[in-house]
């Protein structure tokens, strides 16, 4: 895990070189270990890498680095987990490796088999490899976009590609404009190829760019989730998603450096933890796991769930760290918002990046952590979306168990269904008298969840035709995931520690996305593959509850109390009041009249992205003055 950075297209010289030296060192919060720059013969290509030192602690491991024959320059962001089992077909091959990491397998391997290296690797990864013999460069995300990778265009300018936007931003002394829409739809819609700033487009999940010698774009995606073959009985699909999931736990211990993980309480960091302690041993290389754990506390509150993890802590053996989070100061606070890249639509991002500071002043580099399963497996409330494919299947009683499952969800959980349910069967009834009277059909509930290049498989096999199918996949593919994928990736990197998603292996995702949906909604619960397969791993009282418990901070109190102040000056500023971004002065009133009145609670999604924005936007000289102090110039 590290960061990358380069310059294609530049002309040769000393501003090439300092340009590519700055860029560089913007990333060293995410590479504390090492740092280093490489410019092409021609002088026309420059590649920066800042690292993490994870696997190969050696100097034989460090980027950028060149291939055995020289042709080829790689600087990577990520980790290939099957990097052994790739490492080992290339030596029957004839390849000869001078390290022990998977850099050098990943370079290698591209080197004997171009892109079709890319369906091989198991892992995520944002890797930019130049060829000196064509001038091409590759820049190339893994299949779910876990590591980030930008990139900015401008006429007669060098093409900038980098792991955070910020860091482009910072090299232009701050020019670039902050994107209205992608502000406005971050964590709650699909944002695409957007970033923070207008001019700086991310690379999207599973797409390659070929850049040519004279600054061409070529783009595609390169990765299609597969349909594969399931068990044809409920228990047999269970016991498959098992195999699946130990293994991918088995390859994400694979680290030269402590490795650990993080357990919330709940069912899916709790799923992980149980497995570990009873089935998967890392290979004889990697020593780092010890079945250390760190959980998020919040005592008092009702985000806390440190009792649960610590009652299964207890019973399966491991050493569980409750670090306490605080309401931060204003300073502390300001200090993790310097780490983000661009703002955030809300809070949750600081008890994940205080978490992460405290994992690693404990000595440990990598942890392993359970993002995925709410997504693909329906642990969010969607309740109507769920309910319609209940009602394209025909099923009155998946119907029903839909309606009772997503019920038992939340406190407010029977009301919300029911009012769902009115809709869906409104909705329903409606599609049904226009069939009778063979009046043109609209555009059915599942045309809400477009489905892009990635899924064209699935939709070709019939996998994704109802609409709770077309919500999972877009949940995964669009939104929350990928913000959610952005937050894990800046809070963990700007701490110096590696997440890694076990939930995330490819193969896990596309034997789910091949399952039948009652084995994914149904008998009651959500993620219901998933509980059957820990049963006898993970205690019931946790496997089998109902209820879910977002991952957040106590937003309302914290800003009402020892964060009030400075709400206040933030909201009642004038570059708040009068941001072109949003209505300002509407909402400066609402968050001056919720700090005043004590019943009054202040809705996160609404007023914590407007503040953070205006403190971005006020403070970027300041960013821009930490950036030269960092790279010296």
């Amino acid at each position: 895990m590290c960061g990358i950075a380069g310059l294609l297209g530049t002309a040769e010289g000393q501003w090439q070189a300092q340009c590519l030296q700055r860029l560089t060192a913007l990333l060293s919060h995410r590479g504390p270990d090492g740092q280093g720059t490489w410019t092409s013969p021609c002088g026309r290509v420059g590649l920066g890498h800042t690292r993490l030192s994870i696997l190969d602690l050696s100097a034989a491991a460090s980027q950028p680095m060149r291939s055995a024959d020289n042709r080829y320059c790689i600087v990577f962001n990520g980790e290939i987990y099957n990097f052994l089992e790739l490492a080992e077909e290339l030596r029957q091959a004839g390849v000869v490796f001078r390290s022990r990491s998977d850099t050098e397998v990943l370079l290698e391997g591209f080197r004997h088999w171009q892109h079709q290296l890319w369906n091989r690797l198991n892992g995520m990864w944002a890797v930019a490899i130049h060829d000196c013999v064509t001038g091409q460069t590759v820049l190339c995300r893994d299949r779910f976009g876990v590591k980030p990778l930008f990139f900015l265009q401008q006429p007669d300018r060098p093409l900038i590609f980098a792991s955070e936007a910020s860091a482009i931003d910072r090299l232009l002394h701050g020019r670039l404009t902050p994107d209205a829409r992608w502000l406005q739809q971050t964590g709650t819609q699909d944002t695409g190829d957007r970033s923070c700033y207008s001019e700086v487009r991310s690379l999207r999940a599973g797409e390659l760019l070929i850049v040519s010698p004279d600054g061409q774009l070529q783009s595609k995606i390169w990765y299609r989730m597969q349909p594969v073959e399931c068990p044809a009985t409920f228990a047999g699909q269970a016991q498959r998603f098992r195999e699946l999931l130990i293994d991918a736990c088995r390859l994400r211990l694979r680290s030269d450096v402590p490795v650990a993980t993080c357990l919330s309480g709940g069912l899916d960091s709790g799923s992980l933890v149980a497995l570990l302690h009873k089935y998967a041993a890392a290979d004889p290389r990697f020593a780092g796991f010890n079945h250390r754990s760190f959980n998020a506390a919040f005592p008092g509150t009702q985000q806390d769930e440190s009792a649960a993890a610590s009652r299964l802590a207890t019973e399966c053996g491991v050493l569980l760290d409750c670090h306490t989070i605080n309401c931060p100061s204003p300073a502390e606070l300001e200090n993790a918002l310097l780490s983000c890249d661009g703002p955030m639509p809300c809070m949750a991002f600081y008890p994940i990046w205080q978490l992460y500071r405290y994992i690693r002043q404990q000595g440990v580099v990598v942890t392993l952590d359970g993002m995925g399963p709410d997504e693909y497996l329906g642990g969010y409330y969607i309740g109507q979306a769920a309910l319609h494919g209940a009602w394209e299947t025909g099923s009155i009683s998946w119907f029903r168990d839909v309606r009772r499952t997503y019920a038992a969800l939340y406190q407010h959980g029977p009301e919300q269904t029911a009012a769902d349910a009115r809709v869906v069967l409104r909705t329903g009834l409606s599609r049904l008298k226009r069939r009778l009277f063979r009046r043109p059909a609209l555009p059915g509930p599942g045309a809400r969840f477009p489905i892009g290049v990635i899924g064209e498989q699935l939709e070709e096999s019939g996998l994704l035709k109802n609409t709770l199918a077309r919500c999972l996949f877009h949940q995964v593919t669009a939104c929350p995931l990928p913000y959610l994928l952005h937050q894990y990736d800046r809070c963990s990197m700007a701490n110096g520690v590696e997440s890694r998603f076990p939930f995330m292996d490819y193969r896990l995702l596309e034997f789910a996305f091949s399952l039948p949906l009652q084995s994914r909604v149904g008998g009651g619960y959500t993620k219901r593959v998933l509980r059957e397969a820990v049963a006898g791993a993970l205690p019931d009282a946790i496997r089998l509850n109902k209820r879910k418990t977002g991952f957040n901070s106590p937003f309302s109190d914290w800003l009402k109390g020892p964060l009030r102040d400075w709400v206040g000056d933030l909201a009642s500023s004038q570059a708040f009041r009068e941001s072109s971004f949003f209505d300002g002065g509407s909402l400066s009133r609402d968050i001056l009249h919720g700090l005043s009145v004590p019943e009054a609670t202040l809705r996160e999604w609404d007023v914590w992205m407007p503040l953070h924005l205006t403190w971005w936007l006020q403070n970027k000289r300041s960013l821009m003055a930490a950036g030269k102090r960092v790279t010296g110039s």
